[in-house]
């Protein structure tokens, strides 16, 4: 977990600064936990609402359909007990000297307490450092839910994957374990080698032990040793020693978010035979109100037709997203070659015959302006520089500060709430063009120009997720599209300027840039149009990132950066990569987007085929009530409707938009 220095360079004097606030009621673009995150990786919501689904299902549930009525072109659902997920009570870590044992049984594993103790001869230390993940031969052929390894992935956060290492900033839950590669976790936790302790491999004939010793937590004054140990007949032993930490996940995972999931308590179902799938114990604070996504859309659908590429849902009330998290997009179905999402479709999970592409989990609308003008253009906080800002006039318009564009109001939030509150430079209607345009990008990787296939195939990407663009990548959107101040991706990135030479870079050969003083993070780029569709590869036009980037006051990386949303008056030094959208279809797999406009083939209401239209069903999920008590949120929504229809296919796109926001489209 990376945290954004107080110090990232301007111009000449420049010292770098993170955004600065004079408000504590103001939510900014850091915290002591790293970088703030309007949403988590698709990959990850995907897993997250999977296992929201699996425990809905579990739990007493009202049988009979939810209330459902249209309210003009606004879909009311009420809650009957079997959408909205009622909050949880923490479950505590509790393996403290303990051992548990998982041996082979056919489809899953025979699950079993042992004598507590940690083999103490812990063999080399692996250089693990936080967020990191090391391969290590184990020296023996070791079967894993009917697929044989000779290597695993040693990750610094309590867990071994096979196949590929993981250091994504995902959260560390079960919704981590169950996704992804297949993996063994004694403590997936967000741990930190860096800060203190040690992690250590020892391979002998037939065995492999893995220990972690006295690693602290991030950001936690803490120490906490555990060992996994590997046996060439395929059972597994997880042991626990000394643990200050409360949270975190212990179990065994195919990964791939395969089934069947067995969510159990160590301390009270053993010993036990399962078949997995999946089995683990979750340890996890208390969790506010969750929403079960495959469910409401099902209602959705119970009294619509399946005409809709998208369903956008807000609620009446505060749901747990996760954290911080402030909204979601979760792609059901993908047929687009080209644009690095493979082909699949998982809509009829959700009550759909094939035509959702995305579900869009957009949180209250009450933490939302009511005033539609707000929701595109909001007001802007503005932030003086310390000692650098001149102090006569606004601080923000042509001077070193920093801006945050305010939301809206969170009163009685339990993170943001009360008072006005940001997630940096996105306004209110940008993050629902952020959730949307998670459907098409940002996954693509590219053959560099110099440097061929590798590790920097992957720079344009966040390296967090590889789902956002990276901080590094120059993300302008046309002027032409908003005018006034500079736009830059909703997707992240930055709006860079190249200042054309080494004017205040400590390392000899760098180029200086700076990240627009006036950035706003505001709709899609014309690269951004080429994966969504709406644009031809030949009107696209040269783009480019910054390679190597570094501070220009230290020297030293700033890599480190790739996740965070975009800042405005931010130095940077390194080496521009110019690319096209031919370098992004020379990569293996990827090739030209097909279709090259739009997705699929609509049909109007006499079954004529029509260019694609994107058809986006607005919902409010309210947890109770008549559907007609609820004007002013109705309301509300019907203002992000109306503003999405003209921002999408407006200033958004250029003009190039075909999105489609009523409940009875004509084309579909």
């Amino acid at each position: 977990m990376r945290v954004l220095p107080l110090a990232i360079g301007a111009v000449a004097l420049l010292a770098s600064v993170g955004l600065l606030a004079d408000d504590p009621k103001l939510v900014l673009l850091q915290d002591t936990r790293g970088p703030k995150r309007i949403d988590h990786s698709p990959r990850y919501t995907r897993s997250q609402q999977l296992l929201i689904h699996h425990r809905n299902r579990h739990r007493a549930a009202a049988a009979a359909p939810a209330v459902s009525q249209d309210v003009g072109d606004v879909a009311v659902i009420v809650d009957n007990g079997a959408i909205i997920v009622p909050p949880t009570t923490l479950n505590a870590f509790d393996l403290d000297s303990r051992n548990i044992v998982f041996t082979p049984s056919p489809g899953g594993f025979s699950v079993a307490s042992a004598a507590p103790g940690l083999d103490a001869n812990f063999g080399g230390t692996l250089p693990l450092t936080d967020d990191d993940s090391e391969e290590v031969p184990l020296g023996f052929a070791f079967s894993f839910f009917g697929t044989t390894y000779t290597s695993a992935w040693v990750n610094s956060d309590g867990n071994l994957t096979f196949g590929a290492g993981d250091s994504s900033s995902d959260p560390r839950d079960a919704a981590r374990l169950i996704g992804g590669a297949p993996r063994i976790a004694p403590l997936l936790d967000d741990l930190n080698p860096e800060a203190g302790g040690t992690v250590h491999a020892r391979l002998e004939a037939g065995t492999a032990v893995f220990t972690w010793n006295g690693v602290p937590e991030f950001g936690a004054v803490n120490a906490n040793t555990f060992q996994v140990t590997l046996r060439s007949n395929g059972s597994i032993t997880m042991a626990y020693a000394s643990m200050d930490a409360q949270f975190g996940v212990a179990g065994v995972a195919q990964g791939n978010d395969q089934g069947p999931l067995n969510e159990i308590d160590y301390t009270a179902a053993l010993p036990a035979t399962f078949a997995a799938g999946a089995i683990f114990e979750d340890f996890h604070a208390a969790h506010g109100t969750l929403v079960d996504v495959q469910q409401l859309a099902r209602e959705f659908y119970r009294t619509h037709d399946d005409d809709f590429d998208f369903l956008a849902t807000y609620t009446d009330f505060f749901p747990d997203l996760g954290g911080t998290i402030f909204a979601f997009s979760l792609t059901l179905h993908n047929q687009t070659a080209g644009i690095g999402r493979p082909i699949y479709d998982l809509s009829a999970d959700y009550g759909s015959a094939g035509e959702l592409e995305t579900v869009l989990m957009m949180n209250s609308i009450d933490l939302y302006w009511s005033d539609e003008a707000n929701l595109v253009d909001p007001p802007i906080q503005k932030f003086v520089f310390p000692g650098l800002a001149s102090i006569v006039g606004p601080p923000g318009k042509n001077q070193f500060s920093r801006r945050a564009r305010l939301m809206g109001t969170a009163a009685g939030h339990p993170v943001w709430g009360p008072g006005s509150f940001s997630i940096g430079l996105i306004s209110p209607m940008a993050v629902l063009a952020h959730e949307t345009l998670h459907r098409w990008a940002a996954f693509v990787p590219f053959v560099h120009p110099t440097k061929g296939i590798g590790a920097d195939s992957f720079d344009l990407l966040s390296s967090a997720d590889r789902a956002h663009w990276g901080y590094m990548t120059n993300v302008t959107v046309p002027s032409a599209q908003f005018g006034g101040d500079t736009r830059s991706s909703a997707l992240q990135g930055n709006a860079i300027v190249d200042l054309g030479g080494n004017f205040f870079c400590v390392n000899p050969g760098e180029r200086s840039f700076l990240t627009a003083r006036d950035e706003l993070m505001d709709g899609y780029t014309a690269l951004d149009q080429y994966l969504m569709g709406v644009r031809p590869a030949n009107e696209v036009g040269q783009f480019w990132y910054v390679d190597e980037p570094t501070s220009p006051i230290t020297g030293t990386s700033y890599e480190f950066l790739s996740p965070f949303l975009p800042v405005d008056d931010v130095g940077i030094c390194g080496k521009r990569v110019n690319l096209t959208v031919q370098n992004i279809q020379d990569y293996p797999g990827i090739g030209p987007r097909v279709p090259a406009i739009g997705d699929e083939v609509d049909h109007d209401a006499g079954g004529n085929p029509q260019l694609d239209r994107k058809t986006m069903a607005f919902i409010l999920l309210v947890a109770e009530g008549d559907p007609g008590a609820h004007t002013s949120a109705i309301s509300r929504v019907d203002n992000f409707r109306r503003g999405f229809l003209a921002y999408g296919n407006g200033p958004a796109t250029g003009g190039r938009g075909r999105f489609d926001t009523v409940l009875r489209p004509a084309i579909h």
